[in-house]
């Protein structure tokens, strides 16, 4: 099983994990930042690196982090697309571009959220998600 650690306060990142763990529960456990601070230290990952690119943690413990870590979620999910980010010049390209859209990640509005998963998380409107006590 792998371990994906997302923002959960961001409408993209809680509404792919929430995809991620209905399309594949017994393969990719979801688990908010929020809820792994001293988790993703033992790492080296601040707060404030994992709140900005994904992180997940593969089948033998380690991290990997950014595309390098989609990739990994991907695959493990059985995404029909998710080859296509191993091409070279895909994964080039995906390298580059994803630093940039993963700080600008609270930008993206609802409906294109909706666009790539069908829906958005049920509790993210108005480019914010209400987290319960913390």
């Amino acid at each position: 099983m792998i371990t994906m650690y997302y923002d959960n306060t961001c409408p993209v990142c809680r509404t792919e994990a929430l995809h991620m763990a209905e399309k594949k529960p017994d393969a990719i456990r979801i688990v908010s930042i929020n809820d792994a601070r001293e988790e993703l230290a033992k790492f080296g990952i601040s707060e404030d690196e994992a709140m900005t690119y994904l992180c997940v943690r593969n089948k033998q413990g380690n991290l990997q982090k950014g595309m390098d870590a989609v990739r990994l979620l991907y695959k493990t999910a059985q995404l029909p697309f998710a080859n296509v980010f191993e091409w070279p010049v895909v994964k080039q390209a995906s390298d580059m571009i994803y630093p940039i859209f993963a700080r600008h990640r609270n930008r993206v509005p609802n409906w294109m959220t909706q666009l790539a998963y069908g829906k958005v998380a049920a509790d993210c409107k108005d480019g914010m998600c209400r987290t319960r006590g913390k």
